[in-house]
This record gives structure tokens, sequence and C-alpha cells, in this order.
């Protein structure tokens, strides 16, 4: 997919998220006034556990809905969606990395990044498998290898292939290196912040660790769910 010619890939303005408690008062998950990316941006988004990292991942792409405020990718603000229309949207134009990678034993290398094409209408199918192809050898993976059989780094780079199948503008990954060591860590992130480049996808990685953060070209760090200098 195209990414939009426009120099601002995210706007997030007035973002507010909040969990009811037992004892009746309200626990802010997310207060960010202000935030925009920039198209093509490797962003590394910091923080201890349960200050909102994921959450902030899984609003920008849509599956949490905010309380209140705006998130507008490319200029097309994600409020007002349907459900449906927001799962479309978000199937062909946002890549996800996740911590555990969500691979099927049973299937091949191959067969795992070419899940996605089952959840909705492919007609270049053709096309996607020679590209599912190229990245399974661009990440050093076998396609007929099955994911039962892969080392914890290969399910990684299977999974970073499968988010990145369908050319997607915005990349999302949570902790995706968190079970790797720090030298099989740094080579994973080096080559998902090299394949989005390839595309000119904007990468956004929740992490905790600052190595992994230096080789991102821009620092975010989450405190309470607020973004912090």
């Amino acid at each position: 997919m195209d990414i939009p010619s426009v120099a601002s890939a995210l706007r997030i303005a007035g973002l507010k998220l909040a969990y009811p408690q037992d004892d009746g008062q309200r626990l802010t998950v997310l207060d960010i006034d202000e935030l925009t990316l920039g198209q093509g941006e490797h962003v590394a988004l910091l923080g201890p556990s349960g200050c909102g990292k994921t959450t902030l991942l899984h609003v920008l792409c849509g599956i949490t809905r905010a309380d209140a405020g705006t998130v507008s990718w490319f200029g097309e603000p994600l409020e007002g969606w349907t459900e449906s229309r927001t799962d479309r949207w978000r199937w062909r134009n946002v890549g996800l990395v996740f911590q555990q990678f969500h691979l099927f034993g049973g299937l091949s290398a191959l067969d795992n990044v070419m899940l996605p094409t089952t959840f909705g209408r492919c007609p270049d199918k053709s096309a996607l498998r020679e590209h599912a192809l190229m990245l399974l050898e661009e990440v050093g993976v076998r396609a007929g290898q099955r994911a039962d059989s892969l080392s914890r780094g290969q399910m990684q780079r299977v999974a970073m292939a499968r988010a990145l199948l369908f050319r997607p503008p915005v990349v999302l990954a949570d902790e995706p290196t968190a079970s790797l060591d720090q030298v099989h860590a740094a080579k994973a992130m080096n080559l998902l912040a090299r394949l989005c480049r390839d595309n000119g996808s904007t990468l956004i990685a929740a992490t905790h660790d600052p190595l992994l953060a230096s080789l991102m070209t821009r620092r975010l760090s989450l405190s309470g769910g607020r973004l912090i200098p």
C-alpha cells in the first residue's frame, strides 16, 4: 500500500483514558496533550511496566478506544469509525509485532507470514506470497520450516516478516525483544528498523531497553500515562 504523501504520520491531541477502580475512583492510564510524529520516523517508547506503553500502542491502532481526544494517521482521524471499519484499516495499514509472537506451531514459516491474507479479500495473494518469500529470505528463516521447530529468535523474525507483509505505513512493536539476550535483541531490532526503512514505514517500538532505544531515531518516555521530557 502506498504511504500518503504528508509530512506528519501521527497526530495525537487531548488523548485521555482512565479505568474504573474497585473504590469508585478512576485510574488515569493515558493523558497526552499533544504528539506529532513524522512520516518514516522510528520511535522508541520507553518507560517502566505499567506506565501505559502497551495501552498507547493499542489506542494508536484502534484496538482500544480512548475516553477523549483524537488519534489521526496521515490526516485521517480514527474517532467515530465503526469497529469493522477500524479492523479493516488496521488489517492493511498496521503491522503488529507482539512480545509473544503469536505463531501457529503446526504451520510453516511461510504459512504464518501469509496468515493475514486469510482474514480478508486479497486479490493480489500471488504477489503477496512472493513478497512473503522475499521477507523470509531477508530475515534468514526457511519458508518450509514449521514454526514449532524454530528458535525464539527465528520466531521473532517470522513475526516481523508477517507484520511487514502488506508493506504497512505503520509498524507497532510491543516489547518484541523482551525474551532475547541483548546481542540477539539488538540484531533483531536493527533488522526490523532496516526493513521498515526500506518500506518507508513509521515504526513505534515499546521497550525497556535503552540499548534498543538508541537504535531508533527518536525516544519518547512515558510515566503514569503521560509523556515526560
